[in-house]
């Protein structure tokens, strides 16, 4: 892959539009929903643990990782997994399980999601339909 264009949505939560984009956790059970910040404050991808449970990720075999996002602190589990962002595009990284997630979202951060990419460049010319593209 040399270039990835993500639609996003953009939520209004906050003081600040939010890309949202919509990825599928890859698991056992099959691929899973989630939709997911890009983040460039997080410094993980998190993603909810029910998200992980629907997927058949066992955590158990994750290692404890507690962390911090936004105003608060959270036990968490981090376990290597893939997602896919779009069709034909899958990225494995480790990711912070956490059971309680503050937002109605995962986050994607700079280790393990962003680090993947030699650009992130968010377009905002077509309000209607604004989008992301990660270039290598």
């Amino acid at each position: 892959m040399r270039e990835l264009k993500l639609d996003y949505k953009v939520s209004l939560q906050g003081h600040f539009p939010q890309p949202l984009c919509d990825i599928m956790l890859l698991g056992e059970k099959g691929p899973t929903p989630i939709q997911a910040l890009v983040d460039s404050g997080a410094v993980r991808p998190i993603f909810p643990m029910k998200a992980a449970e629907d997927a058949g990720i066992d955590l158990a075999k994750g290692i404890e990782h507690p962390i911090q996002y936004g105003w608060s602190d959270t036990p968490g589990r981090i376990c290597r997994v893939r997602f896919q962002l779009s069709e034909g595009t899958e990225i494995e990284s480790s990711v912070v399980f956490v059971e309680r997630l503050q937002f109605p979202y995962g986050l994607l951060g700079r280790v393990g999601f962003f680090d993947r990419f030699d650009e992130v460049n968010f377009v905002h010319r077509d309000k209607r339909r604004p989008y992301v593209v990660f270039r290598r």
